[in-house]
This record gives structure tokens, C-alpha cells and sequence, in this order.
């Protein structure tokens, strides 16, 4: 892999995880408060069953 490819590769993922003014950014932030509150929920909801037995 050429140096140039290695670094436009960083710099977009870069761009895609820490900035939020693009399309992109914006799902990746999207995508992982859904995974994290998902979490949460599922996390709450086993320890409530566990709870009532």
C-alpha cells in the first residue's frame, strides 16, 4: 500500500468517527447511541428477571 492510500484511509475514518458534520459521521453516531441504549436495555432487563426469581 502506498504511503498517500494509507494516509487518505486514516483520514477518512477519521472523518467518519470523530467529525459529525457529514452524512457518515452522523450514522456512526446514530449507529452507536442505538448499540449503547440497546445495551443498556437488555442489561436492565436481564438483571429485572433475575430479580423475580
Amino acid at each position: 500500500m502506498a504511503p498517500s492510500a494509507s494516509k487518505d484511509w486514516q483520514f477518512r475514518l477519521h472523518e467518519v468517527i470523530c467529525e459529525s458534520n457529514n452524512p457518515a459521521g452522523k450514522a456512526f453516531d446514530t449507529g452507536l447511541l442505538f448499540a449503547i441504549f440497546t445495551s443498556i436495555a437488555v442489561v436492565m432487563l436481564y438483571s429485572g428477571a433475575s430479580l423475580m426469581r
